[in-house]
């Protein structure tokens, strides 16, 4: 098949039986990206030579699926993905003319399916698990039953306005949940070829939060961005281990490897967000733009904020020290040193204060001074592990920290205490926090969310579309 084409990562053929001796299939490059020279071919029963297959109309992604004979006119049913709508039709292939005679409709964003063997015309993608009934006389497609089983989500995020957003794993789709309606929203598959999603970091990007950025593949991992009005889906660079969404909507983050493979979260090995102190090449991304923007001027920095005071410039944590990076101008104007490596940076830009959780469990304030200088000031010696997550609540004002094993710490910056609360070991993604509520929400095949004891339930689980399984 090399010799045949050199694009081809393998052969696609349909299954059950079929009204030819001669092997008709389809050459599938799949992770290339590469366009093979003769998509489709026939292998002939009584030679064994190739040839290729020219058919009209059939480029793109492309599926093989299945046998059709009607009355005495035998056709290759052939599904093709339109990665523009992230919808899939079914083309009913005229072999012996070399052309597309009709096309069949498949409703929603479903992958391409294939022709189950046996009597009757069925069909079946198994991305989500949707069994289908063709309908030749509608050109249609009509869904009869659709798998239960609710998806595994390996990131999650939150917008401004109060949706959620999560890749996933099963079958590598985008889903969103509004969070006032407790509507579940498809936006299709993000990748064709890579039909899972690595755990790791998300965030929205655009004033309104109309792009959901997030890693996308298991096989071979991308940053990917979804744009959720024309569910379309983009890779846009290498893979993130901490993602920061600014005022302004641009999003900033650092570059590393994350792991795939993994069909359940390994704490030991998976994503989490305390990666963020993680050395990582530092980018930008703009939002609808084709591909993030790197600083290779930069050394690998550490966690990420924006900097308190200064919107557009950040915060930047980098082993013993924290520096003031202006966007513009691409330098450091302000650094200053600490007494461990920071662990994790948030800031709260109403206050003009960012807080610095370092490697030792202490918690520090900073502050960016007139003459462009940083001031810290210690606030806690003991404010512990935010390897879960570390984030502030945008009513309340106060700081967040959650351990591995699921216990909160609640900084109060009025009172200046640190308390502790047992809470459930987190979920496999997350957290996100509500633009203006003070909960969050951590997922998996779940969506589940935490309050702090004082204002409502430790944790809830029913009565609520913010708990409702994304499916």
């Amino acid at each position: 098949m090399v010799a045949y084409d050199d694009a081809c990562y393998g052969i696609m053929h349909s299954l059950g039986e079929s009204p030819f001796q001669d092997l008709y299939f389809q050459v599938y490059s799949r992770f290339s990206g590469r366009t093979p020279k003769w998509p489709f071919g026939i292998c002939r029963a009584s030679t064994g030579n190739i040839e290729p297959l020219r058919i009209q109309g059939l480029e793109g992604k492309c599926w093989p699926c299945g046998w059709w004979q009607e009355v005495q006119r035998p056709h290759w049913l052939v599904a093709q993905s339109d990665s523009e709508s992230g919808k899939s039709s079914v083309a009913v292939v005229d072999v012996l003319n070399h052309r597309v005679v009709e096309r069949w409709a498949i409703p929603g964003r479903e992958m391409p399916p294939a022709r189950l063997a046996g009597p009757g015309l069925w069909l079946i993608s198994s991305a989500r698990g949707t069994l289908y009934r063709a309908d030749p006389e509608r050109k249609q497609l009509v869904p009869v039953c659709v798998n239960p089983k609710p998806v595994a989500c390996r990131c999650l995020a939150a917008s401004p306005l109060a949706r959620l957003g999560v890749y996933t794993y099963d079958c590598g789709f985008a889903f969103t949940l509004d969070l006032k309606s407790g509507k579940v929203a498809d936006h299709g598959r993000v990748d064709f070829d890579d039909h899972r999603c690595v755990f790791g970091p998300a965030v929205f990007a655009g004033t309104d939060g109309r792009y959901l950025v997030a890693n996308r593949g298991d096989t071979l991992p991308r940053l990917g961005v979804s744009d959720l009005e024309a569910n379309r889906h983009w890779p846009v660079g290498e893979t993130a281990i901490q993602l920061v969404r600014m005022l302004d909507g641009t999003v900033w983050g650092t570059q590393g490897s994350v792991p795939g493979g993994d069909t359940e979260f390994a704490p030991a090995r998976s994503w989490n967000p305390g990666w963020a102190a993680r050395p990582g090449k530092l980018f930008r991304y703009r939002p609808g733009e084709r591909h993030v923007e790197a600083m290779p001027d930069m050394m690998p920095v550490g966690p990420l904020a924006e900097a308190p005071g200064r919107p557009g410039s950040l915060l930047i944590g980098l082993h013993e020290r924290i520096f003031v990076f202006d966007s513009k101008a691409r330098k450091a104007v302000a650094e200053t040193k600490l007494p461990a490596a920071a662990a994790a940076l948030v800031t709260d830009m109403a206050s003009s204060v960012a807080y610095v959780v370092l490697s030792d469990g202490s918690l520090w304030s900073c502050r960016i001074g007139k003459a462009e200088q940083l001031t810290t000031e210690r606030l806690a010696t003991d404010f512990g592990s935010g390897a879960r997550g570390c984030f502030l609540l945008p009513r309340t004002r106060r700081l967040i920290g959650i351990g591995p094993d699921g216990t909160v710490t609640v900084f109060d910056p009025g009172k200046r205490t640190v308390a502790r609360v047992k809470g459930p070991v987190p979920l496999a993604a997350g957290p996100a926090v509500h633009p203006a509520e003070d909960v969050w929400y951590f997922a998996d095949r779940r969506v589940l969310e935490y309050a702090l004891p004082t204002s409502r339930e430790r944790q809830k689980q029913a009565g609520s579309p913010a708990r409702m399984p994304l499916q």
